[in-house]
């Protein structure tokens, strides 16, 4: 597998695990709806991503 499908499928398997994690917070706390803003092509100043680890796990 070529380096940049290892990455796609990374982020792929990142952005899983984030949508799982906020349908299961929606869901502890009985939300009927799930709203989104779009922020366009939002970057940090340095330009580099930034994963937050303050997210708590899915249990």
């Amino acid at each position: 597998m070529a380096f940049w499908e290892k990455t796609r499928h990374g982020d792929e398997q990142v952005a899983h695990l984030i949508s799982a994690r906020i349908v299961h917070f929606a869901r502890q706390h009985q939300a009927s709806a799930l709203v989104f803003e779009h922020l366009g092509n939002l970057k940090s100043q340095s330009g580099a991503l930034n994963y937050s680890s303050s997210i708590p796990p899915v249990q």
